[in-house]
């Protein structure tokens, strides 16, 4: 049954008056400086479980994972809008060249789409199962971003058939976690191939000696220690062989020299008055 262009007013009321009081509790701001950190995290907490140790004894900051997050963030951001652009071009396009009836077949199309993308994923479950639970939140945005369009398309020629605006607002929902997820499976990723490529070539990392007033008693492959002063010396030893990993604060994250899975060492140091750093390239 068609609804009525005053049922769909009283929606857009009672749900305006909603969303002022989610706002007015929940900031808009805090909720991208949740995403922001949650998707660093997940970037940090990967690329540190591949090289095998925990990120946890970093004690990254807000403010450090927010900061981890933008390149995460940089490609799907760009992919969304030249998306948006495209959908748009493709929209004027169609609404120009389609007549009535064809915009309604297409919207048919379109709103039953959610099918393909049901026996799509039930195929991998079943044949390619390590794909089919990673490509899960992809699948749901194609899904339900289709059936989105589709009730618009076909408002563009019945408008009285349009989904009511709770069911609009509930299904933009679900595209907007879906959309979080990809991100995620992207941030994650990211994570991996970045220890990848640390795995690959650890000479691409600053190398880093460490000059020590005391003997740190490091027995790590491929480092080296080496006497460079008398007892009254201010540094009397010096370790060469390591990459700087990481930095947080008065914490440096370390790898050896030559890393791999089978002999590689992550150390952290802290600094302070008894050792001093030198980097190069």
């Amino acid at each position: 049954m068609a609804r009525r262009p005053e049922q769909d007013d009283q929606d857009r009321v009672v749900l305006s008056e909603r969303f002022k009081t989610v706002l007015g509790v929940v900031s808009p701001l805090a909720v991208g400086t949740v995403l922001l950190f949650y998707f660093g995290w997940v970037r940090t907490k990967t690329e540190a479980a591949a090289l095998g140790y925990d990120s946890k004894i970093l004690e990254f900051t807000t403010t450090d994972y927010v900061l981890r997050s933008i390149n995460v963030l940089s490609v799907p951001v760009v992919a969304v809008l030249l998306l948006a652009l495209v959908v748009l071009r493709v929209h004027e396009w169609l609404t120009g060249r389609l007549g009535a009836s064809g915009r309604l077949r297409l919207a048919r199309v379109l709103l039953r789409s959610w099918l393909f993308w049901l026996v799509a994923w039930v195929f991998l479950a079943q044949f390619v199962r390590s794909v089919a639970t990673p490509a899960l939140p992809l699948m749901l945005t194609g899904a339900v971003g289709l059936a989105l369009y589709g009730d618009h398309l076909r408002a563009t020629v019945e408008p009285d058939r349009r989904w009511s605006l709770s069911i609009r607002v509930v299904l933009g929902t679900l595209l907007v976690i879906a959309v979080i997820a990809d991100t995620e499976r992207l941030a994650r990723a990211m994570g991996e191939g970045l220890a990848t490529s640390v795995q690959a070539d650890p000479g691409q990392l600053a190398a880093v000696e460490i000059y020590s007033a005391k003997d740190l008693a490091l027995v790590v492959p491929n480092v080296t220690v080496t006497s460079v002063g008398g007892t009254d010396a201010a540094y009397r030893f010096r370790y060469a062989g390591l990459r700087l990993l990481q930095r947080s604060e008065d914490k440096f994250l370390l790898i050896n020299e030559g890393w791999t899975r089978e002999t590689g060492r992550v150390l952290l140091l802290r600094d302070s008055g008894d050792i001093r750093l030198e980097f190069r390239r």
